[in-house]
C-alpha cells in the first residue's frame, strides 16, 4: 500500500518545464521587440540627422552687385614730339558725375608748354550733360577753368566730367588743342580724343 501511494504521488506532481518555457518565449519575445523598437528608433534618428544635415549643408547662391561694365574703350594718339593717351573710363551710374581723363606727354627732349591755354572741346552726346566750367561753354574744359594740371615738364592731365542720363554705352568725343616746346621752339598741336563709358 505504501508503495503504490508514492507511485501514485509522483504521477500527480505538475512538471516546472511548462513554465520554463513560457518564461523563456516571453524573454525572447520581449527581447526581439526591443531589439526592433531600437532598431527602429537608430534608423529614425540616422534618418532625421541625415535630413537635417542635407538642409544645413544646401549652399547658398552669392548675388553680385555693382562692379566694372563690359564695353569701356579709350585711345591713344601720336605726334612728333607728343603721345596722347585716354584710359578706358571706369563704370558710371546713369544721373551721376562721370569722368574722362586725357593724359598728355611729351616726348623726344621736348615738354609741356606751360604758358598755353590747353583745352579740350567735347561734341555734344545724346543723353549727356557737359559739366565744363570754361566761360566758352560747359562742353569746353581747359587750364582756365582748373581742369589740366601738369605733372612735371612732360606730363599733363585733363579731366573732363559729365553726367549721363540713359544706361548703356555712352561715346564722348572731341579736340584737344595744346602745345609742346624743345629748347629751340614750340609748336601748336591738336589731337583728337574719343571715350566710351559704359553706364548702369
Amino acid at each position: 500500500m505504501l508503495l503504490a501511494a508514492s507511485v501514485a504521488c509522483t504521477k500527480d506532481t505538475p512538471k516546472p518545464e511548462p513554465a520554463a518555457a513560457s518564461a523563456s518565449a516571453s524573454a525572447t519575445a520581449a527581447a526581439t521587440a526591443t531589439a526592433t523598437a531600437s532598431a527602429t528608433a537608430a534608423a529614425t534618428a540616422t534618418a532625421s540627422a541625415t535630413a537635417t544635415g542635407a538642409v544645413v549643408a544646401k549652399p547658398t547662391a552669392t548675388v553680385k552687385t555693382g562692379g566694372e561694365l563690359p564695353g569701356a574703350e579709350g585711345m591713344s594718339a601720336k605726334g612728333g614730339h607728343w603721345e596722347v593717351i585716354v584710359p578706358a573710363p571706369r563704370t558710371c551710374d546713369k544721373g551721376s558725375d562721370c569722368g574722362v581723363i586725357v593724359r598728355l606727354t611729351a616726348t623726344d627732349g621736348f615738354h609741356v608748354n606751360k604758358d598755353y591755354p590747353t583745352k579740350l572741346t567735347l561734341d555734344d552726346a545724346p543723353n549727356v550733360e557737359m559739366l565744363g566750367k570754361d566761360a566758352k561753354g560747359k562742353n569746353v574744359f581747359s587750364k582756365a577753368a582748373g581742369d589740366f594740371v601738369l605733372d612735371g615738364e612732360q606730363l599733363g592731365t585733363m579731366s573732363a566730367k559729365m553726367k549721363p542720363s540713359a544706361s548703356g554705352l555712352t561715346k564722348v568725343g572731341g579736340i584737344l588743342k595744346f602745345s609742346v616746346c624743345s629748347q629751340a621752339n614750340c609748336q601748336m598741336e591738336t589731337a583728337q580724343v574719343k571715350a566710351t563709358i559704359p553706364v548702369r
